[in-house]
């Protein structure tokens, strides 16, 4: 825990802080290595349940029982032995937005790669951190392989403009895939072990979910957030027409300027049940395998937020209801603020590895924000030198006409 603690302490600008407590071992009545894949039966009214729901349900009590109350903390990890039985072969499970994780380990050495035989602390920190991001509330970082590489804003089954171009041109959606975030990478890979978790802890959250599970204000200091609506009256972006720069910080630096942009996000003609469809930008260290890197880039991703209706502007995030907690009396619902799912985009598209997908400097690449009937393409310019002693990254955003598309009414 002390690892996960101290990097999710950098990666909220030291806004959150882990105090933990472990209590135990208890015996949960009934489990054992040998039947933890089994199905339970509380009570004869009360019908089977799976072995997850089991833990989540008989942790508390059996907690309750010895004096202590989960009640007491904001999250709760339950820890159990490896189970190598079909379904629960996993090192951690949570669900968006809720208080309660489930961790399985240590994990048996013949499994683990050279380095971690002797020191599973960084493997299980991963985890955890992995965990967590999803009760915090955020989803996993896919990636759609096919000519477009995420590019365009219309190549998923969540948009309502279904492209059948996507659909035919053999678009596939790997769910664990972006390699900059610790909510794109597992250690269930074909990779070998260590290559995965070095440099876990360069892997932050997106920084437009960490705006989003409170970790900067920006309803006090609004410029963090560079937004570009599409005008739909005009099919225009009239903050962008016919161009726009931005001057963005470091999303990973370990303090946050409350007076420069952290990030900017640029409305598409999309919109889907989550809300409406955006491209993400964010400039951070390209240090993902190379810890000792100095270099800048610019990440993009896509993602749906929800619109401003009914809540201050400058709240982002989708609303979901969670159970707060389980117990046998029944669980309580609350409203929490999901980020996700998210969809990469490749500024080298022309090689396989999404390792690179980040645009560096001087590198330009070319969005499109309509759809497959009418594109509407907007070209991305990353500056080929920051500012201000390099602290800042400039990118120009510019509408592009013409090329047989222009900008057409969907």
């Amino acid at each position: 825990m002390s690892g996960s603690n101290s990097t999710v302490s950098k990666w909220s600008w030291g806004e959150t802080h882990i105090d933990w407590k472990v209590i135990g071992p208890y015996t949960l009545p009934g489990y054992s290595h040998k039947n933890c894949a089994a199905a339970y039966q509380l009570d004869p009214t009360f019908g089977r349940i799976q072995t997850d729901t089991f833990v989540l349900l008989m942790g508390p009590i059996e907690a309750w029982k010895r004096g202590h109350s989960t009640r007491a903390y904001d999250y709760n990890i339950f820890w159990l032995p490896r189970c190598n039985q079909p379904g629960y072969v996993y090192g951690g499970k949570a669900e968006i937005g809720n208080r309660e994780m489930i961790m399985r380990g240590p994990l048996p050495s013949h499994q683990l790669a050279a380095e971690f035989r002797e020191d599973q602390a960084g493997l299980f920190s991963a985890v955890v951190a992995h965990e967590m991001g999803h009760m915090y509330g955020a989803y996993h970082a896919s990636c759609i392989n096919n000519n477009n590489r995420g590019s365009v804003a219309w190549c998923d089954t969540h948009v309502k403009n279904v492209s059948l171009a996507c659909n035919t041109s053999g678009a596939v959606l790997t769910e664990y895939c972006a390699p900059q975030t610790i909510m794109g990478y597992t250690i269930n890979r074909n990779q070998p072990l260590g290559h995965q978790m070095d440099g876990w802890a360069h892997r932050a959250y997106f920084v437009m979910s960490r705006i989003t599970f409170g970790w900067a204000d920006t309803l006090r200091y609004p410029v963090l957030v560079s937004k570009i609506d599409f005008d739909h009256a005009t099919d225009r972006y009239m903050g962008c027409d016919p161009n726009c720069s931005f001057r963005l910080q470091r999303s990973d630096a370990a303090s946050l300027d409350k007076n420069a942009s952290v990030v900017i996000i640029l409305q598409t003609t999309h919109s889907t049940s989550n809300g409406d469809r955006y491209f993400v930008f964010e400039h951070r260290l390209n240090n993902t395998y190379d810890i000792r890197s100095t270099t800048s880039m610019l990440l993009i991703h896509s993602t749906d937020l929800q619109r401003n209706i009914g809540r201050p502007p400058g709240v982002y995030g989708n609303k979901k209801q969670v159970q707060l907690y389980r117990n046998t009396k029944g669980a309580k619902d609350i409203m929490v603020r999901t980020y996700g799912p998210t969809f990469l985009t490749d500024c080298t598209p022309n090689t396989s590895s999404w390792d690179d997908s980040g645009c560096a400097l001087g590198q330009s690449i070319e969005l499109d924000t309509g759809h497959e009937d009418a594109p509407m393409k907007m070209r991305v310019h990353v500056h080929p030198a920051l500012l201000e002693s390099g602290k800042l990254l400039k990118v120009t955003l510019s509408q592009v006409v013409g090329r047989g598309q222009g900008l057409a009414r969907r």
